[in-house]
């Protein structure tokens, strides 16, 4: 990728950008519709400083540019037409470093009726910086995009061809191409649902010796769901995949090539006991083999759940979980089965005021009888003061053990205040304190960390279709045990 042939591009992408514009058009019938031109123009500068007891103070600064001109025209009764021009710029500095500079342009153009949309693009990426050593990086992607959408009982069908050229002198000079296709029938008033995806990739590399790739993926699903009653709903889902990829020597012979493929069975009972209690069973299966080493990797889980409201305000729920993983042929078989259990509670008897507690509970054995176990316990309370005024409020615990033995015993703690005021300042405020400790029993030592945020966003709208945004925030981080304290503001 030259830079004479970089320019040829683009000037190329901007005769096809306007001759498709103008080919579409030719295509107008002789009613009249309405066109629009819409421009836009978005700046940004952002600024930040970032002090530490170790590494001192640094800084960072970057100015973002956006600019766009769309096109949007009705071709005739059935067919619409939009087109669009778009360069994003940006411009950023750290301390002490080289300012760094990116250049995206992008064309899109894209027709549409009632059953399909055609979308074709493409998009420049430049990369640079003002260090001498630093080399510019250039990167080109084209796509095109056709959607079927019919209305009769045809399937809905996709195909997406792209490909995206990198280019970076004596370091990158990549081709990658791919081809996507997908398509989706249901069938509403049986509850049937198919599916079926394949993507071709390939990559074609100009520097480096003995790496081209190509890689293949394709995969199906089938799934249903009945309701027998109004209370008794029953889901089954079923997919399968499978994957091919293959490195080649320059000579065109193969270097590595993998393998495989999987399936799995999800099965799903829903029962309404009453009209605020939920019940519900579960079950699945998944079985993945690598078909080059014949190694296969089986998991199971099944579950069941149960749900109750009471005085539309209280919502209590409990979980059971059973899993189990298991590799078979291989050099090291091994089988892993867990059992989990989950409670929780949530009262919220108006808007303004919002408590949950839930409790997991986890343990663990493998093939080998080691035991593992984790207990976590997590409470939040919200309290809506006013429109303007919010506290909340979330603590937690997480003990973990082995073979009975506590290993960590883990607290956090986290308040956070938010002020909003909806006039003619449009001001919000938004401080938090954080607190961590942390207790290792094996290796006897505990660490603690506290934190200090503060959001600050102010909004201006000058007019109905102009809106300025100023943001600003500070962040104070002290680790009590290595005395490093991180400041951070932007």
């Amino acid at each position: 990728m030259n830079p004479n042939k970089t320019r040829v591009r683009r000037i190329l992408y901007i005769i096809w950008f306007f001759f498709t514009i103008a080919g579409f058009t030719v295509l107008k019938s002789n009613d009249c519709f309405a066109a629009a031109i819409d421009a836009s123009i978005d700046f940004s500068y952002d600024t930040g400083e970032t002090t530490t007891t170790t590494s001192g103070t640094s800084t960072n600064e970057s100015v973002n540019n956006s600019y766009m001109l769309s096109y949007k025209e009705k071709i005739n009764m059935a067919l619409d037409l939009q087109s669009e021009f778009k360069i994003d710029t940006t411009k950023s500095k750290a301390s002490d470093q080289y300012t760094a500079t990116t250049f995206d342009p992008e064309m899109t153009v894209g027709v549409a009726s009632t059953q399909w949309i055609l979308d074709m693009g493409v998009k420049e990426g430049i990369t640079d910086s003002e260090d001498p050593n630093a080399k510019k990086k250039t990167t080109f992607d084209y796509y095109f995009d056709f959607e079927l959408k019919p209305e009769v009982i045809i399937p809905e069908m996709q195909l997406k061809l792209s490909q995206t050229e990198s280019y970076e002198p004596e370091t990158t000079d990549t081709l990658n191409a791919s081809v996507e296709f997908s398509t989706d029938y249901e069938i509403d008033f049986m509850g049937i649902g198919l599916d079926f995806n394949y993507n071709k990739a390939i990559t074609d590399d100009r520097l480096k010796r003995d790496s081209d790739t190509l890689d293949k993926t394709y995969d199906y699903s089938l799934s249903l769901k009945h309701d027998f009653t109004n209370t008794i709903n029953y889901s089954f889902d079923y997919a399968a995949d499978s994957a091919h990829g293959v490195t080649y020597f320059d000579d065109g012979e193969i270097k590595s090539e993998s393998s495989s493929t999987s399936y799995g069975i999800k099965n799903s009972l829903d029962y309404s006991v009453f009209e605020k209690t939920q019940f519900g069973v579960a079950n699945d299966y998944s079985d993945s083999k690598d078909t080059i080493t014949n190694i296969t990797d089986v998991s199971k889980s099944s579950s069941a759940n149960v749900s109750q409201d009471v005085y539309d305000w209280i919502s209590l729920k409990f979980d059971y979980g059973k899993n189990s993983t298991e590799t078979l042929d291989s050099p090291n078989d091994s089988w892993t089965i867990t059992d989990s259990y989950t409670s929780g509670a949530t009262v919220k008897p108006n808007k303004f005021f919002d408590l949950a507690v839930d409790t997991n509970q986890s343990k663990s054995i493998d093939n080998e009888n080691d035991i593992t176990q984790a207990k976590d316990i997590n409470a939040s309370w919200t309290n809506e003061l006013t429109e303007s005024l919010k506290l909340s409020y979330d603590v937690s615990n997480k003990k973990a053990y082995t073979d009975g033995s506590l290993d960590s015993d883990d607290d956090s703690m986290q308040f956070q205040v938010d002020i909003k005021i909806d006039t003619e300042i449009n001001l919000k405020i938004t401080p938090s304190y954080g607190y961590d400790k942390e207790r290792d029993l094996i290796l006897g030592y505990d660490t603690s960390k506290e934190s200090l945020d503060v959001e600050v966003e102010y909004t201006i709208n000058p007019t109905r279709k102009m809106e300025i945004k100023v943001n600003h925030s500070y962040s104070r981080s002290e680790n009590h045990d290595t005395s490093v304290i991180e400041r951070t503001d932007d």
